[in-house]
């Protein structure tokens, strides 16, 4: 994912998007090509919790299992959850590992103070990451074709920005219709401070929180 530059358009608001996309499933369908139409924006809430580990997936899918007998991971961090929900199969590094690059957009939804920093950390990393796979793939690229001479000609470069990825921070800052006497799970200067502090902020998102009853 390249660093979207200020110069450049956001992209489309009308995007095809798969909300909640918070399991391993769901995240594979909307990676899918197979879709129609084809998804192009994926949006999911971060929480911090456990993994779900895969002999608890195979006996969540048997007939006579107890499901109440969960059997997970005992670390805590970040994972793809929408509270009250505290498990899952995924987690934001394995999100993060198969979402980027791509040209698919992303709107990460931060549910709680302190799943922010990890969640960026991680999110940094994996552009570090990037970075680096980017620039030996340009070294090797180089060395195989040997040096070629550079055109003198002046020539514009061109920018599709349909194809580059954007990345969406959001968490509910303020309090909306019907919610207006709750606090916001999240620190509006506390949210933006944070990710200031991050070099990988492209685009905040500042979301209001409503009751769904008002609409």
């Amino acid at each position: 994912m390249s660093p979207r530059s200020p110069h450049l358009s956001l992209p489309s608001p009308y995007q095809v998007w798969s909300h909640s996309t918070c399991s391993t499933q769901a995240l594979e369908i909307a990676l899918s090509e197979d879709q129609s139409p084809r998804i192009t924006a994926i949006e999911a809430d971060i929480v911090m919790g456990q993994v779900l580990t895969e002999s608890f997936k195979k006996k969540s899918m048997t007939v006579n299992n107890n499901l109440n007998h969960h059997h997970h991971s005992d670390v805590i961090l970040p994972i793809m959850a929408h509270p009250p929900q505290r498990e899952s199969d995924l987690t934001l590094e394995r999100f993060l590992e198969r979402t980027i690059p791509g040209t698919i957009h992303l709107k990460l939804d931060f549910k709680e103070s302190s799943v922010l920093v990890p969640s960026l950390d991680l999110i940094a990393q994996r552009f570090h990451t990037m970075r680096i796979k980017q620039q030996k793939e340009s070294v090797e690229r180089e060395e195989k074709k040997g040096k070629e001479e550079i055109s003198s000609t002046k020539t514009e470069t061109v920018v599709d920005t349909e194809t580059i990825q954007t990345l969406f921070l959001n968490c509910d800052i303020l309090s909306g219709p019907g919610y207006r006497y709750c606090h916001p799970k999240m620190d509006a200067d506390f949210f933006i401070s944070t990710c200031l502090g991050h070099e990988i902020l492209e685009t905040y998102s500042t979301h209001v929180r409503v009751k769904d009853s008002v609409f």
